[in-house]
């Protein structure tokens, strides 16, 4: 009926092209298959979903070149649909000092009248893909040290690490978690360093609030 419909324009084909184009801006394009032959040759790309190692561009120096690799998904768990009521901002600062890479993912929130009924916390679990090297530091909350339990687990060739942290949803709230890489920078001073990473975003968040 859809197609039947587009063919004779009853609904014009606009109506159509903007919900895609609105999809591929916020990179979730989902495909499905039939045939499972063809689900199965494309689910270990990138394009799929899955978060792989990058490699130093060729037209960089690779004798010299540390390739590092970068990718922040929050969860919410609260069963609450606290993004009417709030907005997000992240930014992800990385800093090269002496042979470590330093990575720091700093998310905050500002929240607008939630409901005086919503007496629960926000409840996120961050999962950030990092070089397998990775540590992590720590997690402040509005600038005080958390004590939170993390898991890392290796996965596709990279450290994914499961953050959680409960927050009250109330005015402004600032979150930063900390990690390191030790040791992966040369010292070798006769050869210029080249430092490449690639940076993931999540389907579902605006580009302009990472």
């Amino acid at each position: 009926k859809v197609v039947q419909d587009l063919q004779t324009q009853n609904i014009p084909l606009i109506r159509l092209a903007r919900p895609i184009i609105n999809t591929l801006n916020q990179d979730s394009l989902r495909l499905w298959y039939r045939d499972p032959v063809k689900e199965n040759s494309i689910i270990d790309y990138s394009f799929a979903g899955n978060i792989f190692p990058s490699e130093c561009h060729p037209l960089i120096s690779t004798n010299n070149c540390f390739a590092d690799t970068a990718y922040l998904a929050e969860n919410n768990f609260s069963i609450a649909p606290l993004n009417f009521f709030s907005t997000r901002q992240l930014q992800h600062q990385v800093t090269l000092q002496d042979r470590e890479v330093l990575h720091t993912f700093a998310i905050n929130y500002q929240y607008s009248s939630p409901p005086q009924d919503l007496n629960r916390d926000y409840q996120a679990l961050y999962q950030i893909y990092l070089h397998p090297s990775a540590q992590f530091v720590n997690l402040e909350k509005n600038n005080q040290e958390v004590d939170v339990s993390i898991n890392k687990e290796i996965v596709n060739g990279l450290s994914l690490f499961q953050v959680p942290l409960l927050h009250s949803p109330q005015g402004d709230v600032s979150v930063k978690i900390n990690f390191k890489l030790e040791n992966v920078l040369s010292t070798d001073s006769s050869t210029p360093l080249s430092y490449s990473i690639k940076t993931y975003h999540q389907p579902g968040t605006e580009l302009k609030n990472n």
